[in-house]
């Protein structure tokens, strides 16, 4: 359950994060783009040259710091690019980021945080309720064999 609630909050945090990049999309003008793909690309260069120091005499060492090292590649490259495509987005349609929009992201995230918190007690109800229509179904059919018995 626990690990659930973690991964609601992920996911709200990326889709925060990705709203902010159509904002910053939004803000630049045409002569400010290239500076910003050139700083994006400057940032998956520095995070693609960076390596951990895997000259250790223990080769599960050594492994463990090279998946580190990757999983540390893939996932800053993988935040620029996604970062980049949030930008060009939101500066090719400025049109989705009206007030009207975003207060109907909003309800909609606020709708989706009720939901999932009443997922579990709807689930709960629903299975009372099917056990109480089974218990019923066996209370009058045993009634009705005790009658025939008389």
């Amino acid at each position: 359950m626990k690990g659930l609630k973690k991964m609601k909050i992920i996911n709200i945090l990326f889709l925060v994060f990705l709203l902010t990049a159509f904002a910053i999309g939004i803000s630049m003008t045409e002569t400010e783009m290239p500076v910003i793909n050139q700083a994006l690309d400057n940032a998956t260069i520095i995070a693609t040259n960076f390596t951990f120091d895997t000259a250790t005499n223990n080769t599960y060492a050594n492994g463990v710091l090279l998946v580190t090292e990757k999983f540390f590649h893939f996932i800053t490259v993988a935040v620029v690019e996604v970062m980049r495509i949030g930008i060009l987005f939101g500066h090719n349609n400025p049109d989705y980021f009206t007030p009207e929009f975003i207060i109907g992201i909003a309800r909609l995230i606020v709708w989706a945080m009720i939901l999932s918190l009443l997922i579990v007690p709807i689930m709960w109800a629903a299975a009372f309720l099917i056990i109480l229509v089974i218990w019923i179904k066996n209370k009058f059919k045993t009634r009705g064999e005790y009658n025939e018995s008389r």
